[in-house]
């Protein structure tokens, strides 16, 4: 780590310093022997070879520092105080070199300083102890800046904070971003060091006693620099909507689910305490299982029963929550690993080396793509295998049911992480047969909605009691207990139901409702969630039934809950479908969008009643905090799974509105409305997440308008708004051609790290197969571009990561962008020369065989066989060899695309032995035998042609 590497320079001069001061003193016995003290030839030589291995040192480490960013006066006046011992290291070099040729080569003395005066040097001699010792004290100096350790000591000229010290306040800032634990050994050393130095400044003994600190410096180092990749491994694991879900769910009402810790009908506190296995919570829908879970997971009676369980051992604990409207880390299995792991690496980081041994190996390389869930799964069983011994592991999982993929391959996962006696499981899900089958022979579960009625009274109870005119109703005592039975009776345990029906109740006494009204009003409820969603629909004026409509399928649309700035614009386009087209780039600030928030929360309300809802998710920046989203799962299901929505468009809204559209302009019209002050960091991110998910919805559009030709006039709309898109992002980022955010690359890097990006490159990672073909339709040349990445490659590995992870974001090739882009000439043996000149060829062979062998190719095997023939078929080098590496070995090249060249095969593939094979034999690992045959016959005929056109051209 460069920023660090003054620590290091500083330890160096220390070394230099003090081996020069020693060298000099009359009493340093350079080394004994039985017959005295003496240097000789062969001592002068361990001497030299010692002064020039000093220098060495500090000359690296200084041109190590020189990589540091925006380093301070402080790091500057360290580099020149190294400077200035890389001097002097030359004028004592010459010095002994001068007693060699003087003839004192083989001349005994009593120390080094004897054999210089004898030499006539003591002039010399005198200068350069003055200079030493003067660099003595500068040493000290520059330490105690660098790390402003301390305070009350005067310091001239130290305008800037130094490099060492923001390094280490940005390690410690991205600590408490990722809520971990990877500090104290940094901590405790930096105090160490300050304790080591404040004594030698207060004592004024400057450098005299100082042989540990370059020791202790370089230890300082080391540390920051296991700090820094345990923080970027937590922050591979670590993704934007992690929390999201969880802090989502309403906290549980005052009192209620404390019954789970004391009744005798349940054995969830036993289990706590001494059980093992799986724990399942079943519910109906609305009962409240997502809140029970939150509940349990937060509150301290849970944590003080699993400390004793644990006992002796050392306790992690760690939850997550399904989301079927969420995004696919919020539903998938890639997303339950990946935050058990985060949530438990970040408690205890020093199980990051072993626990993700290859990433942590490969972490020495630069930066990681995205983990894959091959490489999840195996990091899953090496956590519950180093703890085995020595800790003990309780996850809280809620929603089975709204995971997206196969509910009984999820259960046989969970079913088999509890076997270890080392892990328990407490899960929550609908009581779906996949579940009943996997957990329901077992006596450690609950039926929530039978258990809940006191705690359904008691809410009722407190939430009328709490307004005024409910407690004002005179004389009718009897009739208001009976509202507060009938509320729970009807709700057969439904918690979400009892929500909405007092809700309606308050809103009834608003309007002067007594307690006739109420029990009235109450008999007109359906009891089932569906018909009161019914029922509720059909309360809305009918004048905003096409906005109702519009609102509705847009949000049904949305891969994530929209911002409410979001509904803003989707009333402008009612007025103006071009408006996002004709917006200005003009940053919204936050006092307007506080005020749309207040106008989204009435417009809503009227036109979807409580349906949607705007919550604020305080972990967002202002400009996307405040997002709409549906009351509850079921209200979703209820548009998706009946006609409801059919029943709301009649009479609504024109027979061409596409929601998917619509979130085009929206995404727009928000990357305009952007602010982007500092232009990097956060805003460059969430800029992209936004042009990221407008091409997630463009790719629909696209994918609906080939498999209806009707839908093809939407094209020519959707080519304006991707251009005005392209215009956009150019002007955010002041003209620098650099479209693309990968998982390997931090904002503050993105731009200087992929400036020959194109948008056309962008479209072609996204899969935006239209719009590419008609942009190469009209301009053929453009195959040409990309600069640093060609086309071809950025089809071949569409590794496209934004902070949202998006359905078409699988890293797998899209077979028709590929054949477009050979079809218009492109090269499958380019140079790529973002990966040190490696051919689009090689890149994407080694992609596909190691995610054949290390992962899952996300599609089938067939599409990945019809690009290797398509390039193949077109000229991809078929005598392309490639250097392997042994699987012990530590390295990993899918985590680090730039490595060094081997010899002359420059592609890297992780095998089981170290050596090189051709890409044939290669693909033959990976490829069924027919399909191999297949690619040996195509690539025969390409090297007969190809060396038939050498020989006609005279070549041998």
């Amino acid at each position: 780590m460069a920023e660090l590497a003054a620590l290091g320079l500083a330890g160096n001069i220390v070394q230099f310093v003090d081996f020069g001061i020693k060298l000099f003193s009359e009493g340093w016995e350079l080394y004994k022997s039985t017959q005295g003290i003496c240097i000789e030839g062969h001592e002068l030589e361990i001497v030299t070879v010692d002064l020039k291995r000093l220098t060495g040192d500090l000359r690296s480490t200084t041109l190590l520092s020189l990589h540091a960013k925006s380093p301070s006066t402080d790091d500057i006046r360290l580099r020149e105080l190294a400077g200035s011992c890389g001097e002097l290291a030359d004028e004592l070099l010459k010095l002994l070199d001068d007693l060699k040729v003087k003839g004192l080569y083989h001349r005994k003395w009593k120390s080094f300083k004897q054999a210089l005066n004898h030499a006539r040097k003591q002039k010399k001699i005198k200068n350069l102890e003055e200079r030493l010792k003067k660099f003595q004290e500068q040493i000290g100096i520059r330490l105690i800046a660098i790390l402003r350790l301390v305070s009350h000591l005067p310091m001239r000229g130290l305008n800037q904070q130094s490099t060492v010290l923001s390094t280490i306040r940005g390690l410690r800032e991205a600590n408490s971003r990722l809520e971990s634990n990877t500090m104290d050994g940094l901590d405790d050393l930096k105090s160490q060091l300050i304790d080591f130095l404040r004594k030698q400044a207060e004592n004024g003994s400057g450098t005299d006693s100082l042989d540990g600190l370059p020791a202790a410096l370089q230890e300082l180092a080391e540390e920051g620099k296991r700090v820094r990749r345990q923080q970027e491994i937590l922050n591979s694991l670590c993704f934007k909507s992690i929390k999201v879900r969880q802090d989502a769910i309403k906290n549980a009402y005052a009192d209620t689910f404390e019954w789970i810790f004391k009744s005798p009908q349940i054995n969830f506190r036993e289990w706590l305490y001494s059980g093992n296995g799986i724990y399942w919570v079943r519910g109906k829908a609305g009962s409240g299982k997502s809140t029970l879970l939150r509940f349990l997971s937060e509150h301290y009676n849970t944590k003080a029963a699993l400390r004793s369980w644990a006992g002796g051992h050392k306790l992690f604990a760690a939850s997550y929550f399904f989301w079927n409207a969420g995004n696919m880390m919020q539903k998938s299995q890639e997303g339950l690993l990946q935050t058990l792991l985060y949530q438990v690496l970040k408690q205890c980081p020093n199980l990051i080396p072993s626990v993700c041994s290859v990433r942590w190996d490969a972490s020495e390389y630069g930066d990681s793509a995205p983990w894959s869930y091959s490489e999840l799964f195996e990091a899953f069983k090496r956590l519950a295998e180093q703890t085995l011994s020595w800790a003990r592991l309780c996850f809280f999982i809620d929603g089975l049911d709204e995971y997206s993929g196969d509910h009984t391959e999820l259960a046989r996962l969970l079913k088999e992480s509890a076997s270890s006696p080392s892990i328990k499981i407490c899960v929550s899900s609908r009581p779906w047969n996949p579940f009943v089958d996997a957990f329901g022979e077992s006596n450690q579960q609950l039926k929530l909605e039978d258990l809940t009625k006191d705690d359904i009274m008691g809410y009722v109870e407190s939430k009328l009691e709490g307004d005024g005119r409910f407690r004002d109703l005179e004389n009718e005592d009897s009739r208001r207990s009976e509202i507060v039975h009938g509320i729970a009776k009807k709700a057969q345990g439904v918690f979400l139901w009892v929500r909405l029906v007092v809700d309606s109740l308050l809103r009834g006494l608003a309007e002067g409702d007594d307690v006739s009204d109420m029990r009235d009003r109450l008999d007109s409820f359906p009891g089932d969630l569906e018909d009161y969603f019914r029922l509720m629909l059909r309360a809305i004026d009918p004048f905003y039934r096409e906005q109702t409509a519009r609102i509705f399928q847009t949000t049904i649309q949305a891969v994530q809950p929209l911002p409410a700035l979001a509904f803003e614009f989707l009333d402008k386009e009612r007025e103006n479908p071009d408006y996002a087209l004709k917006a200005q780039i003009i940053p919204y600030q936050d006092p307007e969008i506080r005020s749309i928030y207040e106008k989204t929360k009435k417009r809503l309300n009227a036109r979807c009643r409580d349906l949607l809802e705007v919550n604020i998710d305080s972990s967002e920046v202002s400009f996307l905090m405040y997002k709409v989203d549906f009351l509850h799962r079921t209200v979703r299901d209820f548009f998706l799974q009946t006609n409801a929505m059919e029943e709301i468009l009649k009479g609504g809204v024109a027979a061409d509105f596409d929601a998917r559209m619509s979130l085009c302009r929206v995404m727009l019209a928000l990357t305009k409305a952007l602010p982007m002050e500092r232009g990097f960091g956060l805003e460059l991110k969430l800029m992209f997440s936004l042009v990221g998910e407008l091409m997630y919805y463009a790719r629909e559009i696209e994918i609906r308008c080939a498999h209806q030709p009707d839908h093809s006039s939407r094209i020519p709309s959707l080519v304006g708004l991707l251009d005005e898109l392209d215009r956009v992002i150019t002007a955010h980022i002041k003209g620098i051609k650099a479209y693309r955010i990968n998982a390997r690359d931090p904002a503050d890097r993105l731009l200087e790290k992929y400036r020959q990006k194109t948008f056309l490159g962008l479209a072609v990672q996204a899969k935006l197969t239209l719009y590419v073909r008609q942009k190469l339709d009209n301009h053929p040349k453009r195959i040409g571009e990309g600069g640093g990445q060609p086309l071809l490659d950025c089809a071949l590995r569409p590794a496209m990561i934004t902070l949202v992870q998006l359905p078409h974001q699988d890293g797998s090739p899209d077979v028709g962008m590929v054949r477009l882009l050979l079809e218009k000439g492109a090269n499958p043996n380019q140079s790529v020369h973002i990966c040190d000149g490696q051919t689009v060829w090689g890149l994407f062979v080694r992609l596909y065989y190691e995610n054949t062998k290390h992962g899952s190719p996300s599609r089938s095997t067939k599409d990945w066989y019809d690009v290797v023939k398509m390039l193949t078929d077109c000229g991809a080098n078929p005598d392309l060899r490639f250097w392997t590496i042994d699987d012990s070995e530590s390295l990993n090249p899918f985590f680090s695309p730039s490595l060094e060249p081997r010899a002359n095969g420059p592609f890297l593939i992780h095998r089981t032995n170290d050596d090189s094979i051709g890409v044939l034999e290669l693909l033959g690992e990976i490829l069924p035998d027919n399909q191999v045959a297949l690619l040996k016959e195509s690539m025969a005929e390409k090297r007969q042609s190809r060396f038939g056109i050498r020989k006609v051209l005279g070549f041998r």
